[in-house]
């Protein structure tokens, strides 16, 4: 009767370590998911921080682009033609830049087994911002259409009054000598 006593009890000690190791190895990978996807979710959030960041800067940029018509004192029309493809250059390349990280962010997320709802909500609300401002870079540059036809029409003006003024100063000279 010990001896079968003794032998249950061995073999629930050894059911008991198995189970226990069981428990082990799910305990860790579990702490490895956890990590996993904490240090994923600090990537995406600075991730994120970055790009609002940039969309905020953005849009600073975009509304002195749009909302300033008229001259800027010390400018010319060319200064600022140049200065618009210039911030429209800049501002492309960080659209380029962000969509690049959201593509990042969304490969990270994909990969990952289970998916951050409210992390890929926020993901998918920068795109439509990005895709809000691809549109205002279109109407910037639509804009610079017209600013250039603005500068061409100014110099055939320019062009006309100089004609002018000199047919002017040959005639009062012509009526000098007379």
């Amino acid at each position: 009767a010990q001896i079968i006593i003794i032998g249950v009890l061995a073999a629930l000690a050894i059911i008991f370590g198995i189970v226990w190791l069981n428990a082990a190895k799910e305990n860790k990978v579990l702490q490895k998911t956890n990590d996993d996807l904490q240090a994923l979710y600090e990537s995406s959030t600075a991730t994120i921080g970055e790009i609002q960041e940039s969309l905020q800067s953005m849009d600073q940029d975009l509304s002195g682009q749009l909302f300033t018509q008229g001259e800027i004192p010390g400018t010319s029309p060319v200064d600022r033609r140049e200065q618009i493809i210039s911030s429209i250059a800049n501002m492309r390349d960080q659209i380029e830049a962000d969509k690049n990280k959201i593509a990042k962010l969304e490969a990270q997320l994909a990969s990952s087994r289970t998916q951050l709802r409210g992390v890929q909500q926020m993901v998918d609300r920068l795109k439509a911002s990005l895709e809000e401002k691809e549109s205002i870079m279109t109407e910037l540059q639509d804009r610079m259409g017209i600013l250039n036809e603005t500068i061409e029409e100014e110099r055939r003006q320019s062009q006309v009054i100089i004609a002018e003024r000199e047919q002017t100063i040959a005639e009062r000279e012509q009526a000098l000598i007379d």
